[in-house]
């Protein structure tokens, strides 16, 4: 992470919560932190789809 600071990137801290655009340097946004679901079973439901993936691709 040192090296990309050092590079002038920024670590934007982002709890996963909330949509959340990414900027270039003059302000486009070049892509957006979806975020997650406000449901409180989102954890469950996340895991049981990775297992099926998973499972899917064995």
């Amino acid at each position: 992470m040192d090296d990309l600071l050092s590079q002038g990137f920024q670590h934007l801290p982002w709890p996963g919560d909330e949509p959340q655009p990414i900027l270039d340097t003059i302000g486009a946004c070049i892509m957006v932190l979806g975020g997650h679901p406000n449901n409180p079973r989102w954890d469950i439901l996340q895991c049981e789809a990775c297992d099926d993936i998973e499972k899917a691709a064995s």
